[in-house]
């Protein structure tokens, strides 16, 4: 049972105890009839009705067939005020939600039955008594049609609560990309600055313990320029984010750019690295360029942690349709001190970040004594 339409407003009950006083001043100067006792009975079902809790839908029903029926006996007689009463019980019990169908149609119909058999036994006129049933039919036809409007209002409010719930949803959704995005941006530049600082670092000690104070300058000026990098390309990441207007990349010019630098820090870090690129360079999208070289940037961190004395090979493959990129190094046995330092979301971020560009692959995994990474997106430029 649908009880949406439920509570019934002051006013409401103020204008039912209103009608009720009215329609009893019927009974005031009117000699003593048979009919009284019915219709005396009805005035009372309505104030009974207009004053009782909504949350006495039984008895609230009862009253009003009581209504109904009181009123139905009582129109003859009373020269047709009574169908008042009836009109009352048949409005409330088609026009409610929380009354099914049934209810309002079986009193209507059961009125207009009454009303005509009372004819039999008090005369009264053919116009008369059609003018009766047809108000009866038209409360009816009233309270059907105020019940399909509440129906039509309950509906535009559920398909209002689902907009603001999917909007809500889109809106948390969106909130967890971004905060993805940040996540993935912030692990990238601190796992390569603070990696990289960490070893130029561990280098520096042990040219101090080996006496090699000449080296020590040249190690240290090298953890200073990793830490300005790793400083502007986070506010870069920064700016970027707050950034919400796409750019294109111009392809061969960014990416190449952010393998030189990745290379060359990979080189001054001490690592060994072969680099190679086969193709034609053509435009890639907004983002893809950023998302390559990030791959790039996690691959030589991950290389860096668990295989620091290996070569890091590279190969970026331009075919007419995408670009491939590929990073392989060997799996070393021993665990370096840097390798614990890593959150295990390098590996994630890079799918994830991959995952958010159309028409993109990402694959990560041990081949033959090396771990391979191969990341490849498809552009539309």
């Amino acid at each position: 049972m649908n009880h949406v339409d439920a509570s019934r407003p002051p006013l409401t009950r103020a204008l039912n105890l209103i009608g009720a006083i009215v329609t009893a001043s019927a009974l005031v100067a009117r000699p003593p009839a048979p009919w009284m006792i019915p219709f005396a009975l009805g005035l009372l079902a309505w104030v009974a009705v207009s004053v009782l809790p909504v949350s006495a839908h039984r008895l609230t029903a009862i009253l009003l067939f009581v209504l109904a029926a009181a009123g139905s006996l009582s129109t003859i007689g009373s020269n047709g005020i009574g169908v008042v009463l009836i009109a009352v019980a048949v409005l409330q019990l088609t026009g409610s939600l929380a009354r099914a169908r049934w209810q309002g149609l079986m009193v209507g119909v059961g009125s207009i039955g009454l009303v005509a058999v009372s004819v039999l036994f008090i005369p009264f006129p053919p116009l008369g008594l059609l003018s009766i049933e047809f108000g009866v039919l038209v409360a009816m036809l009233g309270g059907f049609n105020r019940r399909q409007q509440r129906v039509a209002e309950a509906q535009s409010r559920t398909l209002l609560e689902e907009r603001v719930t999917i909007r809500e949803e889109q809106a948390r959704a969106e909130l967890l990309a971004a905060r993805q995005t940040v996540s993935r941006d912030i692990h990238d530049v601190l796992a390569h600055s603070l990696g990289g600082l960490v070893i130029q670092l561990d280098a520096v000690e042990a040219l101090l313990e080996a006496g090699r104070t000449a080296d020590v300058a040249t190690r240290v000026h090298d953890a200073r320029q990793l830490a300005v990098d790793g400083l502007n390309e986070a506010r870069r990441a920064v700016g970027a984010l707050r950034d919400d207007r796409p750019s294109a990349s111009e392809g061969r010019d960014d990416l190449a750019a952010a393998v030189d630098d990745l290379v060359r820090t990979h080189r001054s870090l001490g690592g060994v690295i072969d680099v190679s690129e086969s193709g034609d360079p053509h435009p890639l999208g907004p983002g893809e360029a950023s998302a390559l070289a990030r791959v790039l940037q996690e691959a030589l961190t991950n290389a860096r942690k668990h295989a620091p004395a290996g070569e890091v090979r590279v190969a970026l493959t331009w075919r007419p349709s995408d670009v491939c990129l590929e990073v392989a190094n060997p799996i070393s046995p021993h665990r370096s001190l840097v390798a614990a330092t890593g959150g295990g979301r390098g590996l994630p971020g890079m799918a994830e970040r991959m995952a958010a560009l159309p028409n993109a692959t990402f694959t990560a995994a041990e081949h033959d004594a090396r771990f391979e990474v191969s990341a490849t997106v498809t552009s539309d430029a």
